[in-house]
């Protein structure tokens, strides 16, 4: 006789609706779209300025490809906010359905 020594994925405990796990969710995803426009803005800093420097053995150019690099590091983290505060706001609009249906 064969036994499932992994536990069934789909027979487990009853799960229950929680709007307190949704709401800490989306406080996540904001703290993650603020600190990735952060990290992407300092990554284009801090890789532009060794490219920039490494080419041109130039601590003018190193400035400026710095500045190059933390600006496209800047527009790249405002797209990562920008999905990350998307799915936040589709999680809020699925509570605001749930309520809405339960209400009925």
């Amino acid at each position: 006789m064969k036994t499932n020594i992994l536990p069934n994925l789909f027979e487990s405990k009853k799960r229950h609706y929680d709007t307190k796990e949704i709401d800490e969710f989306v406080k996540n995803l904001y703290r993650s779209a603020d600190w990735s426009i952060i990290s992407y803005t300092a990554l284009g800093v801090l890789l532009g300025g060794s490219l920039g420097y490494g080419a041109f053995k130039m601590v003018s150019m190193a400035i400026g490809s710095s500045a190059i690099g933390g600006a496209i590091g800047y527009q790249l983290g405002l797209r990562s906010a920008y999905k990350q505060k998307a799915e936040a706001q589709l999680a809020l609009c699925q509570v605001e359905i749930e309520k809405s249906v339960r209400a009925k």
